[in-house]
């Protein structure tokens, strides 16, 4: 693995969250589950760095479940 596939691989899975028909709730915690297994795999490989950076990142994520001014928790793609 690459260690860019990780942050790839936690953007696009927002995307997979939405398309799967997911409320943005469930794609909020879908994703933080995703972003939590990327950076103990990046620790894991000693890629400390990285794994810090994955993890502002993360911190760094907006969703309705976190503050209701970015829409409505239970919006979802139709």
């Amino acid at each position: 693995m690459y260690i860019s596939d990780a942050f790839f691989e936690c953007d696009s899975e927002i995307d997979r969250a939405f398309a799967d028909g997911m409320t943005a709730e469930e794609v909020y915690n879908r994703v933080i589950k995703h972003y939590n297994k990327k950076i103990n795999e990046l620790k894991t490989g000693r890629h400390y760095d990285a794994a810090a950076a994955l993890e502002h990142n993360r911190d760094l994520l907006c969703a309705p479940s976190v503050d209701t001014k970015w829409g409505n928790k239970e919006a979802k793609l139709k």
